[in-house]
């Protein structure tokens, strides 16, 4: 049958102030207004927050905001959205810690949220010290937390990662990490046709990876990853690569294989992706 689309005004203001060593403050609205449309009440949707980033002794960097939304039908409770993050980086140390709140009821109707409903923890703490040394030009040893609660507080998601990282003089850069996850699933999840059942899930995940400095004509990488995967296994390949004769031309190709085993099953994946890009 015929189909009808109701007009809607957008609107977005943004006001930011400059402050001592470069840090800002800044005020943000975005407004979606429906004309209205045989009689109807008229839609709307409005986001809108305030914003931080201050620099403090040099090398102490501190960023928030605020944000909220209001809608003709609201959904959920909690409109609200705010973020708190401090970082500290030094010659040698790298820390930083962050704090991510979203609401059930957080909906920029011009936009995209990830996920709602949701509680972020994150914290990474390493170090990178240099000095030039068989090829090496930076080591930089780091650990990171990561986790997701729900509202109430009740654990989600962990990833708990090492990482050693090392610089090297060419510029290349190579990684090897492994990661304790801990993932709690609240329905069935598809994963690669399978479907995970509902339930608990812990495992290791150690990946090698290699990035070869994006400053010469030929470049790319590669990883590789192997190990368990919620209740089953997973063995993962990476190779990229980039041809770039000059700065107006850049070949890029890719390719990914898996392996997965899950819920007594076997299954494979592969995808390959090519890239001409052009520039005057």
């Amino acid at each position: 049958g015929p189909t009808s689309t109701v007009a809607a005004n957008f609107a977005v203001a943004r006001v930011k102030g400059q402050l001592p060593a470069g840090s800002s403050i800044g005020a943000m609205l975005v407004n979606r207004q429906e004309t209205g449309a045989s009689g109807a009440p008229a839609d709307y949707n409005r986001a809108y927050g305030v914003d931080a980033q201050i620099y403090l002794l040099g090398d102490l960097a501190l960023s928030s905001y605020l944000a909220r939304t209001d809608e003709r039908t609201p959904v959920g409770d909690d409109r609200n959205a705010a973020m708190v993050q401090a970082a500290w980086r030094s010659a040698v140390w790298d820390l930083s810690a962050l704090f991510n709140h979203v609401g059930d009821g957080f909906h920029p109707g011009v936009g995209f949220v990830d996920r709602s409903a949701v509680r972020r923890y994150y914290a990474t703490a390493g170090i990178h010290p240099k000095g030039r040394r068989l090829g090496i030009l930076e080591v930089n040893p780091h650990v990171d937390v990561d986790v997701f609660t729900t509202l109430d507080g009740a654990l989600e998601s962990r990833t708990l990662t090492g990482e050693l990282a090392f610089l090297m003089t060419d510029g290349g850069t190579l990684r090897a990490e492994v990661s304790d996850r801990h993932e709690r699933l609240l329905e069935p999840t598809s994963i690669g046709g399978v479907t995970v059942p509902t339930g608990t899930y812990e495992w290791l995940e150690p990946t090698l990876r290699y990035t070869a400095a994006g400053s010469r004509k030929i470049s790319g990488s590669m990883s590789l990853s192997a190990g368990d995967f919620y209740d089953g296994t997973r063995t993962s390949l990476g190779i990229s690569g980039r041809f770039r004769p000059n700065p107006h031309v850049a070949v890029e190709v890719a390719a990914d294989h898996n392996d997965l085993e899950l819920g007594g099953r076997r299954v494979t994946a592969d995808h390959f992706s090519a890239r001409l890009r052009l520039a005057r």
